[in-house]
């Protein structure tokens, strides 16, 4: 790009046919891990899932949005916390993160109004006030920042009532370090049907963030640009951007979710080796993909950019589900 930037051509990518991708260019071998079940360990389906490589950490619906913690193997260890409004209880967790940085891993479960921070054993150590992920004060993703403080993604009225995004470095109170404002926050229209009657309202894209490469790394709700702040100064540079091209009405001015794409910043994930990006994309904008039996008019398309080869493209589907995916040459 212009700026130094990693352009992300999406535009492109969706012309072009998707490809064939072998999960062993970057992965060696693949663990399946059986979850132990029993009435306490019951998850329905998951909704965020952390791991520090000893545990697992995952947002149950099952319970009503509980934390449960299994280890490396599968097995049931606790339920994490407790339920209820008053200091060290959640009433149900709406995101994750793990704080790393010490002797031992600590967990917080972000929830109304506040986080709610364990350690591994599953003792309350404090609440993170004013950084839940719904209430009046509302954090849409945290990270750990610096050696002792949290970068979250919140989201202001401005005097005139517009929700204005920043990133906020807090300490381990709360109390407001910096404040680096990130623009207004991002929506779309959307059809919603009720009683017969379709309406139209606004739903929120909310920015995210993730820690890649020593720095926090903001990917916005628009899904148009990833910034990435310097932990040690938060000087920002424009780490890659997605070119939508003739696509973007689709993704912003399209309120029929069914001719829609949908992108979400939490969608967006990063190593040493790959980009990827998850996006739901309407059948009769893919080129070669084959419509299943009873399907929906969209399918979820697996992106990725290929940081050695510099190469950006849809993964095709494959394996009996017909769905976008790596072709795994590991199990034989």
């Amino acid at each position: 790009g212009k700026d130094g930037c990693i352009v992300l051509d999406m535009e492109q990518a969706l012309d072009a046919n998707a490809v064939e991708m072998n999960l062993g260019k970057y992965a060696s071998s693949i663990r399946y891990i059986p979850l132990q079940t029993n009435e306490n360990s019951v998850i329905g389906s998951v909704g965020h899932l952390k791991t520090d490589g000893r545990y697992f950490y995952l947002t149950s619906v099952a319970g009503g949005g509980e934390v449960k913690v299994f280890s490396a193997d599968g097995r049931f260890v606790r339920r994490l916390g407790n339920k209820g409004r008053g200091p060290g209880e959640y009433l149900s967790a709406g995101g994750l993160f793990l704080d790393e940085r010490g002797e031992e891993t600590q967990i917080g479960v972000m929830t109304l109004n506040k986080s709610v921070i364990y350690n591994e054993n599953g003792e309350f150590i404090r609440d993170l006030e004013g950084y839940g992920n719904i209430g009046m004060q509302r954090a849409s993703d945290i990270e750990c920042a610096g050696e002792k403080n949290y970068a979250a993604i919140t989201s202001v009225p401005d005097s005139a009532g517009v929700k204005i995004e920043h990133l906020r470095i807090v300490d381990s109170t709360g109390r407001l370090l910096s404040d680096f404002p990130l623009g207004r926050e991002h929506s779309i229209a959307v059809h919603i049907s009720m009683g017969g009657t379709v309406g139209i309202i606004n739903n929120s894209k909310l920015s995210g963030c993730y820690l890649y490469d020593g720095k926090i790394n903001v990917v916005k709700g628009a899904m148009d640009t990833v910034y990435a702040y310097d932990m040690k100064d938060y000087s920002r540079d424009v780490r890659y951007r997605v070119n939508l091209g003739k696509y973007a009405p689709l993704v912003y001015d399209t309120p029929d979710l069914s001719e829609s794409i949908t992108l979400l910043s939490n969608d967006f994930f990063e190593t040493d080796n790959f980009v990827l990006i998850k996006g739901i994309v309407p059948f009769n904008n893919l080129l070669d993909f084959d419509l299943p039996e009873n399907s929906s008019k969209r399918s979820w398309v697996i992106f990725v950019y290929d940081k050695e080869g510099g190469n950006f493209a849809a993964l095709a589907q494959n394996g009996p589900s017909k769905i976008s995916s790596f072709v795994n040459d590991l199990d034989g």
